[in-house]
């Protein structure tokens, strides 16, 4: 990381304190790298293949994360259920689960910020988000493995055996029956066309409940352990997983990328080498 810090501060030279270009001493007509922005040169300048990781990684982000390049460093705690009321976030049975936030998807800053929790019982998996949503957007439901991927998201990625080789996909939007899921990893059959890939048409039962306050959009996502296949988990019990948000500000921008357990490689939520770990108390 220390040759990538050299990189950035030379390429932080070529700017003032503004963010304006700078001349060359003594020849104020020659600008250096023309007039190519920051983002420019940082992405390869004109070239056609730009620069992806390790050289756009935010370095001081890392740092101050204490996320190590390579290494699984994400880690949290799925607590015991112990009654209440499940529907409200920020209180019953959720008061006291402290809330676990999400960067950006590859550790840089969000403008719009997102946090959870989670808890267990002898039936269900629970999962409870708080996400920064302007009050003005509206939404239309989309119903079940429609095109609600290409909206407003929050996504739910699980590995129960914690082995990388199946994981469950469930994902959805700021409105009630507005949902998508699928698995991959459950079909081992090399000569089968979706071996290897999605399978989309896998549909698990699980319940996801939404509502909004002023410029909060809050879930509460509800998995049995059937939809899983996996065992009623035990104290000490871990599971991978990886929680993710896509935001759309305009219709032509790139979606904002959120991702608790970073991808620092590439722009994709689908890596299983990323997944954080859930530790049941």
């Amino acid at each position: 990381m220390r040759e990538m810090e050299k990189r950035n501060r030379m390429i932080n030279s070529y700017f003032d304190a503004n963010g304006k270009k700078k001349s060359i001493p003594g020849w104020p007509e020659m600008i250096i790298r023309g007039n190519a922005s920051k983002a420019l040169i940082m992405a390869n300048g004109r070239l056609a293949a730009p620069i992806g990781a390790p050289l756009n990684w935010n370095i001081p982000a890392l740092r101050k994360s204490k996320i190590l390049p390579g290494a699984l460093k994400k880690r949290v705690n799925v607590f015991p259920y112990k009654g209440g009321n499940l529907n409200d976030v920020e209180k019953g049975a959720w008061k006291n689960v402290p809330f676990t936030g999400i960067s950006g998807i590859q550790a840089g800053p969000v403008k719009l910020h997102t946090s959870f929790k989670l808890m267990y019982d002898k039936k269900n998996f629970y999962a409870a988000f708080k996400a920064a949503l302007p009050k003005q957007r509206t939404y239309v439901a989309l119903g079940h493995d429609g095109s609600a991927p290409s909206r407003d998201c929050l996504e739910f990625f699980v590995d129960p055996a914690a082995r990388k080789e199946i994981y469950y996909h469930l994902l959805w939007n700021p409105i009630e029956k507005s949902t998508y899921d699928a698995a991959r990893g459950l079909i081992t059959d090399p000569l089968d066309p979706k071996f290897n890939t999605f399978d989309r048409g896998w549909s698990g039962k699980w319940q996801i409940r939404n509502y909004r306050k002023g410029n909060v959009w809050y879930s509460v996502l509800t998995i049995p352990y059937s939809t899983l296949k996996t065992a009623v988990p035990s104290r000490g019990t871990k599971w991978l997983l990886n929680i993710a948000r896509t935001d759309y500000f305009s219709p032509k921008s790139e979606p904002e990328l959120s991702l608790w357990s970073p991808n620092l490689e590439n722009m994709t939520f689908h890596e299983p080498e990323c997944f954080g770990e859930a530790i049941f108390k």
